[in-house]
């Protein structure tokens, strides 16, 4: 148990980098981590287009190029918590960043807003775009 806490609050705090992008990272879905590279990614959105695109860069880097459909709410904003409650929650969601380290910290406050269906794009935007994948302006 502490070492879970001790994991969760490395992650909590941890900067965005290169580094943290590529480290495992925690899921809010009640089955287990979901986690996934970027062919999982685009391999869900093409399956299922359901799934909310949760970007939670700032609206500049959003502006420079996002995933087609993506939902932006930007975790560095004050009323980030406020937004993203206003979202459906019954909803299932890829949440990402640019490299992991803001969305990876966004996931302990979707899962105490109650959001359960949750996927994590592991190493966030750029990760997609080292796949070759497209992104939108």
């Amino acid at each position: 148990m502490k070492t879970l806490l001790l994991l969760t609050l490395t992650l909590l705090y941890a900067p965005e980098t290169p580094s943290t992008a590529t480290a495992p990272m925690q899921s809010v879905s009640q089955d287990g981590p979901k986690n996934l590279n970027p062919q999982q990614a685009a391999q869900l959105l093409k399956e299922s287009p359901g799934v909310v695109v949760l970007d939670v860069r700032t609206p500049a880097e959003f502006s420079t190029g996002h995933i087609k459909g993506a939902v932006n709410v930007d975790y560095n904003s004050p009323t980030f918590q406020q937004q993203v409650a206003k979202l459906d929650k019954t909803k299932p969601y890829l949440v990402h960043c640019a490299v992991g380290g803001r969305s990876t910290q966004s996931l302990p406050i979707l899962q105490k807003l109650g959001f359960t269906n949750v996927r994590h794009l592991d190493g966030g935007v750029k990760a997609w775009q080292q796949a070759g994948l497209p992104l939108v302006k």
